[in-house]
């Protein structure tokens, strides 16, 4: 996988900001330096100054971002992406509980919305844009009516961007012809969504997405002819390496097959399918680089033998077991007028102002923003968040 030189401080800005959830998102174990996170946003952080710089979609960019630095989108790629595009369809976005004929359009372009359908009938692929004003945000998905159906039942959450805005938006539609043997232009339609949905980003550069790296990124994405050989029964050697430099690595070790690098190794034999999660990317605690690429000239020799690499393992799991922090527990103090009573009562947590009102926060918070009166005698004023 190769490195972009980025201007001091561009891979700090994307990372910094989302420093605080590396420790509250659950789909990641507690790690004080999160490898995936981190490799995300220098990802992101690559597509971003590209964009900047006024550069459009290329090969270059693509292959690095989505396939490690493999020269595994072509011109013909390309050129498939713009094809799809040139083809969107622009249509209003469906509103939620609205009748069939109003959505018969709709359906006909993006097939069924319901999962309880999707099964049953040809569910269409691609990618999509959503635009309001001059918000948007484009996404991808295996079926597009599924994707955007889930957009108009989340529009009614208050804080969402589509709130209220609903009548007023329009979907741009980019469906993916049939396949030819299994394949969208030589690629998987995994694949193909991801890079479609990158060429829109770079093209259209929506504000509304929090990152431009699409799908599912990882430098262990194979390639068509690797699942062919696995497909065949031929079993696809792995490789483990550390950082050299900026664009170059060591190799440290190989085993024959996936599944056989654990139990080399002194680790569980799904030790390479943990790794190939977006958030660890391939990185086992940000130091060793697992994948299935060749990045150094063929026939070169590992630098470790098994034992040497399963102690290399075992150390850096001891150097990095760190207990977690305690949760520090936030409170808000909360003002309540009784305008049938003219009296004002103040509770120094919310949790005490719904026991006291048989309520819950939800109610409080919306009353409170809403300025309107709780069961018609109640006013709420909500105080500084006090750690």
């Amino acid at each position: 996988m190769s490195h972009l030189q980025l201007a001091p401080g561009a891979l700090h800005a994307y990372v910094s900001t989302d420093t605080k959830h590396y420790t509250t998102d659950t789909r990641i174990g507690y790690s004080p330096v999160n490898a995936g996170k981190e490799e995300h946003w220098r990802l992101d952080a690559i597509v971003r100054q590209h964009i900047a710089s006024g550069n459009g979609p290329n090969e270059s960019l693509f292959n690095r971002v989505l396939f490690g630095g493999r020269l595994v989108v072509t011109s013909a790629v390309m050129a498939f992406c713009k094809a799809v595009v040139a083809a969107g369809v622009t249509v209003r976005m469906p509103i939620p509980k609205e009748g069939p004929k109003a959505r018969a359009n709709f359906t006909r372009l993006t097939g069924p919305s319901s999962i309880s359908h999707i099964n049953r009938h040809q569910s269409v692929p691609g990618c999509y844009t959503i635009k309001v004003d001059k918000d948007s945000y484009s996404g991808q998905g295996r079926s597009i009516g599924h994707r955007i159906s889930i957009h108009c039942r989340n529009s009614r959450d208050n804080g969402h961007w589509l709130h209220n805005r609903l009548p007023s938006a329009i979907v741009t539609l980019y469906r993916l012809p049939a396949p030819v043997d299994g394949l969208h232009c030589g690629l998987t339609l995994e694949d193909m969504l991801c890079v479609l949905e990158l060429y829109l980003f770079v093209t259209e550069v929506p504000n509304i997405n929090k990152t431009y790296v699409p799908g599912i990124v990882s430098g262990f994405r194979m390639t068509v002819q690797e699942r062919e050989q696995q497909a065949k029964g031929l079993r696809v050697p792995v490789h483990v390496y550390e950082r050299a430099g900026d664009d170059t690595y060591k190799l440290l070790f190989t085993a024959p097959a996936t599944k056989e690098l654990g139990p080399l190794v002194g680790m569980h034999s799904s030790l390479v399918n943990n790794t190939k999660r977006w958030d660890q990317n391939g990185w086992f605690h940000n130091q060793l680089l697992i994948t299935t690429t060749l990045l150094v000239p063929e026939g070169t020799a590992p630098a470790l033998s098994a034992t040497e690499m399963a102690a290399r393992f075992k150390a850096i799991i001891a150097g990095e077991t760190i207990p977690k922090p305690k949760a520090v527990r936030v409170t808000q103090a909360v003002t309540v007028f009784d305008h049938l009573t003219n009296t004002t009562t103040e509770y120094a947590t919310k949790l005490e102002a719904c026991n006291a009102l048989n309520t819950d926060h939800n109610r409080i918070n919306s009353v409170a923003a809403s300025g309107k009166r709780f069961r018609g005698r109640y006013s709420f004023i909500l105080g500084p968040w006090n750690r």
